[in-house]
């Protein structure tokens, strides 16, 4: 799926440290590619001058933004790599440590205990680090063709580090043409074709999203209109699903508001927030964040999800860290959410070890 330009230009902007991603949109087969000489902050929403790619992490103690300019095209980084210059290194990097069960379920155990005083919900991540052979190019060309319905990108940046996504969860899709913007509250997960009603313990985590994504358009003075619930399914498993639409304006206001979603975060979200930073041992990165394009016409923003970072050991091996997680509230059992973390990381991790 990604042609051998791309691939050929990838390898020079790990090589020289240059920004870059490569990315598909849903349904969409063509991989488009852009790269900049170095990273700037994001533009304003309400004054694009220039299209780019966009980056947000979860843990914005680390970094509040990163734009890709559309600079550098196929032709300027393989046709001659002898006048590029080297950029900087990676400023974070993968960690050895996969989170063990002994440490992921007493933390389950508490923040159930507290929900069951509160009613919210947190989401707690577990982190799968793992070594491989196979290197990001190939993991990205056999992720995208897994998931054409996603957003897939291989984006690389030196304040982030190159991270492989395929995601199934709309953050913004908004046209400054007839000002109309398109979202989904996406939580509750199950096996695929399980049939039936949602049970409560993913029907309540999953209400919880849709009313704050809701309460923060209307609060913004945008006219919103809810599809019926249905099922969005990615891999072996399928989660509950809105589709939400909005008429007005959109601002950076909004997307701030809006991210991090009770679906990546928890709610009520301030003290989600605070609830992951204590428990969570390991930092999430661009995990939890958004990634998209920006145009005059149009913001695309998704959330970073189904995704692992990638780091080079340098001595024939990648380093991968692979990120999954669930909202946890009152009825939550570890074993469950461990499994369910784990189902949404199986089909990544079958592509980067596939002979566990």
């Amino acid at each position: 799926m990604i042609p051998d330009n791309v691939r050929n230009a990838i390898s020079v902007c790990l090589k020289f440290n240059i920004p870059f991603s490569a990315y598909a949109m849903p349904e969409e087969t063509t991989i488009k590619f852009l790269a900049s000489t170095a990273t700037t902050t994001p533009p304003s929403i309400g004054d694009i001058s220039e299209d780019g790619f966009l980056i947000s992490m979860f843990d914005t103690s680390y970094s509040h933004g990163v734009f890709i300019a559309d600079e550098l095209s196929l032709e300027d980084l393989t046709c001659n790599d002898t006048h590029l210059k080297i950029g900087r290194e990676p400023i974070i990097h993968t960690i050895a440590q996969s989170t063990p069960f002994y440490v992921y379920a007493p933390q389950i155990e508490h923040i159930s205990a507290h929900h069951r005083a509160d009613g919210g919900k947190t989401v707690i991540s577990r982190l799968i680090s793992v070594n491989s052979e196979v290197s990001p190019i190939d993991v990205a060309n056999a992720y995208f063709r897994q998931h054409p319905h996603c957003f897939r990108t291989i984006y690389f940046t030196p304040d982030t580090g190159l991270w492989i996504v395929a995601t199934p969860e709309i953050l913004i899709d908004y046209s400054t043409t007839d000002k109309r913007l398109r979202t989904m509250s996406l939580a509750g997960t199950r096996l695929k074709n399980s049939g039936g009603r949602w049970d409560i313990k993913n029907e309540k985590e999953h209400d919880l999203v849709t009313q704050h994504i809701v309460e923060i358009l209307r609060s913004e003075g945008m006219d919103v209109s809810l599809s019926a619930p249905t099922e969005l399914a990615f891999g072996n498993i399928e989660h509950l699903c809105h589709h939400i639409t909005a008429t007005g304006n959109l601002t950076g206001k909004t997307i701030d508001r809006l991210n991090p979603t009770p679906a990546v975060g928890g709610w009520p979200t301030a003290d989600a927030g605070l609830r992951i930073s204590k428990e969570e041992e390991h930092p999430r990165y661009c995990y939890g964040g958004y990634i998209g394009t920006i145009r005059k016409d149009c913001v695309q923003l998704y959330v970073n999800l189904r995704c692992a970072m990638a780091e080079d050991c340098h001595n024939g091996l990648w380093r991968y860290n692979l990120y999954g997680g669930g909202g946890i509230n009152s009825m939550s059992d570890p074993t469950s959410e461990w499994n369910e973390a784990g189902f949404k990381m199986a089909s990544l991790l079958n592509i980067i070890n596939p002979e566990q």
